[in-house]
């Protein structure tokens, strides 16, 4: 099969999830396809082990990218498109070459491929329909391609996103390659693009487009309308995670200076344009000195904190933090070990709430302290340090009411996924089959990072199992 193997960097680890830490099911995003594209994700308990997974109701759909009320669609460890029964779990595997599924509803199933080699390329996104007359599968004879772009032999990676209506992703227009393009499915024409830079898409709802961009995070509603820059962000300032509640259509973000300093975090309702500042690490700060977690390695103001995620899940806002101490560069005298630890707080978004501290998800993150031992690794700059781990992995994904985490599994000396069930408090190790279909293409914005990957990982974990 073709495809971009350049996209394929430190995230073949995360392959044991079959396609996607951040996906999504019916909602807007390219995920991860077997290439190792990177998308979002979530999870339905009823898919553990090849068990079905329950239809969600009609308005719940919009949360989800990559299927319908029937079918899942996701891309498997042969990079073949699969369409699981969403009651029975049965599957079929799909012929068409596929690099990555962008958009699947009632009608339609949306997916992308790439023709090519270095000098000559091209993505292509292609739809085939979804016969309800024979038990709602997709007749792939009925293939049709609906957008083209020439990448020339650039080999440039552009991640387009999908609703069903539009196409939207941020590509060259022979002047700049940083324009945002909206192409209109249904008219086969790109709206008018603006004159303003856009790094990044953050997300896509029902009828408007949000993006960091040249000012700042703006949103741009389909049509004639002009951007709206609703959070300007100061030059030394910048985007650090971010989620949507796609129920509620609010938006969640983190900036903070160079050097992860300072992290604010902030709410945008999407419908009336109301912005709020949550927390500023000052609170947060306070809230984790109460909690003696700044005791470590050496005072609390050498802490230094980071939010390495945020998640929205049934009117709960959850953060997943990141406290290292100073210290553990070897070679310096009377260094003490660099303290790494990943722990999770929470608040209740429908009032002034306090935040509370995830007791048990915490429990799973917490590293034994027979297992704190002194750990040597190299970092980015060659340099290496002396660490103690004070939790044994991250969070990873939040979604249908599961909690999924990346371990060190101390007992069977391995890292594992595991998921931790927020209503029953249910803790388990997944299994590879288990891995495959858990977490797959369900509300793809509550990830913990859309660059997860195995610089992330190693300094998460204890081991390099």
């Amino acid at each position: 099969m073709k495809g971009k193997l350049y996209r394929m960097t430190g995230l073949m680890l995360l392959m044991a999830l079959a396609a996607g830490i951040c996906a999504g099911c019916g909602g807007e995003y390219i995920g991860m396809s077997g290439k190792g594209v990177v998308s979002g994700g979530g999870v339905s308990g009823q898919a553990v082990s090849g068990g079905a997974v329950k239809p969600t109701g009609k308005d719940s759909l919009k949360k989800y990218t990559y299927c319908n009320e029937h079918n899942l669609y996701y891309i498997g460890y042969d990079f073949k498109a699969v369409e699981c029964n969403r009651q029975t779990g049965e599957e079929r595997i799909l012929q068409m070459e596929v690099d990555a599924i962008c958009y699947v509803d009632a009608d339609w199933l949306y997916y992308l491929t790439y023709i090519g080699d270095e000098i000559n390329s091209r993505d292509q996104i292609w739809r085939v329909p979804v016969r309800k007359e024979q038990q709602w599968k997709v007749d792939e004879s009925a293939a049709e391609m609906i957008l083209e772009k020439d990448l020339g032999g650039s080999g440039q990676y552009i991640d387009y996103w999908c609703n069903g209506s539009y196409i939207i992703f941020v590509g060259d227009t022979g002047e700049s390659n940083s324009l945002l393009q909206m192409y209109n499915i249904r008219k086969k024409q790109y709206d008018p693009a603006e004159d303003t830079k856009v790094w990044k898409i953050l997300a896509l709802v029902e009828d408007r487009v949000i993006f960091d961009g040249e000012k700042g995070l703006g949103e741009k509603k389909f049509g004639a309308e002009p951007v709206n820059w609703f959070h300007e962000m100061e030059k030394e300032l910048y985007l650090d995670v971010c989620t949507l509640d796609t129920e509620k259509d609010e938006f969640f973000w983190g900036e903070c200076k160079s050097g992860q300093e300072h992290p604010v975090l902030w709410r945008y309702r999407i419908k009336d344009g109301e912005k709020k500042k949550i927390a500023d690490e000052d609170q947060i700060r306070q809230f984790l000195e109460k909690k003696g977690l700044l005791d470590d390695c050496e005072v609390a103001a050498d802490h230094e904190i980071s939010i390495w995620g945020v998640f929205v899940q049934e009117g709960t806002f959850y953060v997943l933090i990141r406290i290292v101490g100073s210290g553990g560069f070897v070679g310096e005298e009377d260094t003490s070990p660099l303290c790494r630890n990943n722990v999770v707080i929470s608040k209740e978004l429908g009032n002034s709430g306090e935040w509370r501290w995830e007791e048990e998800i915490n429990e799973h993150l917490h590293n034994p302290e027979s297992e704190q031992k002194v750990f040597r690794k190299i970092g980015r700059q060659g340099l290496e340090n002396d660490c103690i781990y004070r939790s044994r992995g991250s969070v990873v994904a939040m979604a249908e009411g599961t909690c999924l985490m990346y371990l060190e599994h101390t007992g069977a000396k391995k890292n594992q996924y595991a998921s931790y069930d927020l209503h029953t408090r249910e803790f388990k190790w997944l299994t590879e089959k288990d891995a495959e279909v858990y977490l797959q293409y369900y509300d793809r914005y509550n990830c913990s990072d859309g660059d997860l990957g195995s610089y992330y990982l190693m300094y998460s974990l204890p081991n390099n199992y």
